[in-house]
């Protein structure tokens, strides 16, 4: 039988956090945000957040004026959505939970 630390692999984790219940962020990169005919593409990120409850969010934001005034001729309204990681091949149901058309931020969390 091995001693601690000997011949015994310690299990690492592929996310670390700080602190309990931080965040954890799971992809940064170009992200699609889709609802019925309107699309918004910009960098975003997805974190899985623990409270109030698990979940993954998502939050894109457009990087420059030209950017911006797609998001708010695009006129994403709350509710069902679907977000693309194009980088990852994925793409999943999601819900809009918040808009800022003045920044150019769309934020929500999938399904």
């Amino acid at each position: 039988m091995p001693q601690p630390g000997e011949g015994v692999d310690a299990a690492v984790p592929d996310y670390t956090m700080s602190a309990p219940d931080e965040p954890v962020e799971l992809y940064e990169g170009p992200l699609t945000v889709r609802q019925g005919r309107a699309e918004v593409s910009a960098r975003g990120r997805l974190a899985l957040e623990w409270l109030p409850q698990p979940m993954v969010r998502f939050e894109v934001v457009a990087e420059d004026e030209t950017s911006r005034r797609a998001v708010a001729r695009e006129d994403l309204a709350l509710g069902h959505a679907s977000v693309s990681a194009v980088e990852l091949g994925a793409t999943v149901e999601a819900a809009v939970m918040s808009t800022d058309f003045a920044r150019g931020a769309v934020r929500g969390r999938t399904d």
